[in-house]
């Protein structure tokens, strides 16, 4: 076994015991579809546990909703939208030299995307 690949072992052990000891929403197993939404993916939720989750699926393109400690997965991007973020991104690896990590050009591929609540 790699160094590497142990390392991500143990990521993914410490963030099942994360999900374990906190109220994080869940992402749901199965392939979402437009019809699905707005879908629950946790309840009971405090805006710490929410913004954890925010931090750790932000690569997920998915619109969330924070309302009465409930979170909902309300919007998804459209396969054409999420094609032509995904070739944006691809021609910023060329000036970037393919370097993954702190590139001196950062590209988001969900500039509209944040945490949207009801409440304060």
């Amino acid at each position: 076994m790699s160094l590497s690949s142990a390392w991500r072992s143990v990521v993914r052990i410490v963030k099942k015991v994360q999900d374990k000891a906190y109220n994080y929403p869940k992402l749901p197993v199965f392939p979402l579809v437009k019809e699905h939404l707005p879908f629950q993916i946790g309840w009971n939720v405090s805006k710490k546990d929410y913004n954890t989750f925010f931090e750790r699926n932000e690569s997920t393109k998915l619109k969330f909703y924070l309302e009465n400690r409930n979170v909902f997965i309300v919007a998804m991007p459209l396969p054409v939208h999420a094609a032509v973020v995904s070739m944006l991104q691809d021609f910023f690896k060329i000036p970037n030299g393919r370097v993954i990590r702190d590139p001196p050009i950062t590209v988001l591929g969900a500039p509209c995307k944040g945490i949207f609540s009801s409440s304060a």
